[in-house]
């Protein structure tokens, strides 16, 4: 339900956490160069380990770099920095509030 209703960079995030098991600190910290398409694999910085991504999760990231080049961090924010974890976080938290409530009107 949750990745259903995200779409884009949000539905890559969540796709990311999910399938690589990333903390959110270590996602935003991600930078282009991390991620190898061709071996699909993203480098965890922190350990400097590298996690094996799926295909298709790997297609999304390999379509959404393409429309933006240039870009240091995956994640970026202003001025070429990365995202702060306090904006995910929020946004993460309202994405989970308001698949609940949709969740419950559902039913």
């Amino acid at each position: 339900m949750l990745l259903d209703s995200s779409s884009g960079l949000d539905r890559i995030m969540l796709l990311l956490l999910l399938d690589s098991g990333l903390k959110v600190e270590e996602l935003i910290e991600t930078k282009t160069s991390d991620i190898d398409i061709a071996g699909g694999t993203i480098l965890i910085r922190s350990t400097g380990e590298r996690k094996k991504i799926s295909p298709k999760l790997m297609a999304e990231i390999r379509d959404y770099l393409e429309i933006r080049p240039g870009h240091v961090y995956f994640f970026e924010g202003r001025c070429g920095k990365p995202m702060t974890g306090k904006w995910k976080r929020c946004f993460l938290e309202k994405r989970i509030k308001s698949t609940s409530v949709e969740s419950t009107e559902n039913r």
